[in-house]
């Protein structure tokens, strides 16, 4: 997750990582990804909640499965709005404060052309305990990751 608070330790971020890959037999139908495909993937899968703001999109050739992590945000008071649209669309479980943070658990879903996604969704180190504090929070990140090749 790349660093967002910049020393505001009451920020929750919350990060969406969702992954697309490429299948090998099951779905040959699906394309795979090049670095010129970065962009607004929520947007052409049709799954972007109203709420969610597009940031940039980069290319990560080091990494496992070379992926393409487009990033967004939402303000602290949709970010429960965000979230339940995506436990709908995607079935991404409910976030869960643990410790200092809150997280849910890595979901797997196949789009209708055949792409692969896992969805996770997380927040930065974070005072807020509660659900109801959720609005005071100035935003949420949302990682989207495409892989470009099979892992």
């Amino acid at each position: 997750m790349k660093q967002t608070l910049q020393g505001k330790t009451a920020c929750l971020v919350a990060c969406f990582v969702i992954g697309f890959s490429n299948l090998s037999s099951a779905s040959a139908s699906a394309p795979a990804l090049m670095a010129q495909d970065c962009g607004d993937f929520l947007a052409r899968i049709s799954k972007k909640p109203p709420d969610l703001v597009y940031d940039g999109c980069v290319y990560l050739p080091d990494r496992q499965g070379k992926p393409l992590q487009a990033t967004y945000h939402v303000q602290g008071r949709f970010a429960a709005r965000v979230e339940s649209y995506f436990m709908k669309a995607v079935r991404l479980d409910a976030l869960k404060w643990t410790c200092c943070q809150w997280s849910s658990r890595t979901r797997q879903f196949r789009s209708k052309a055949g792409t692969d996604f896992s969805i996770t969704m997380y927040s930065g180190e974070t005072i807020f305990n509660s659900r109801a504090e959720w609005p005071s929070i100035p935003s949420f990140e949302i990682i989207v990751e495409a892989f470009s090749e099979e892992i």
